[in-house]
C-alpha cells in the first residue's frame, strides 16, 4: 500500500514538472486567467493529495 502510494506521489510531481516546462515553453499570447486557473487546480491537488497521504498514515499507525 505504502509503495503503490509513494508512486503515486512521484508520478503527480512528474506531472507537476512537466505542466512547469510546457509554461516555460509556450510564453506567447498568455492569459492571466488561465494561469490564475492552473495555479487554483495545482494548489488543489497538491492538498488532496497532502489530505489523503495524512489519512494513510494514520490508518497505518492505527
Amino acid at each position: 500500500m505504502f509503495d503503490d502510494d509513494v508512486k503515486l506521489v512521484l508520478l503527480l510531481l512528474l506531472m507537476m514538472m512537466m505542466m512547469r516546462r510546457r509554461r516555460k515553453k509556450k510564453k506567447k499570447k498568455k492569459k492571466k486567467k488561465m494561469m490564475m486557473m492552473m495555479v487554483v487546480v495545482v494548489v488543489v491537488t497538491t492538498t488532496t493529495m497532502m489530505m489523503i497521504l495524512i489519512m494513510i498514515m494514520r490508518f497505518e499507525l492505527n
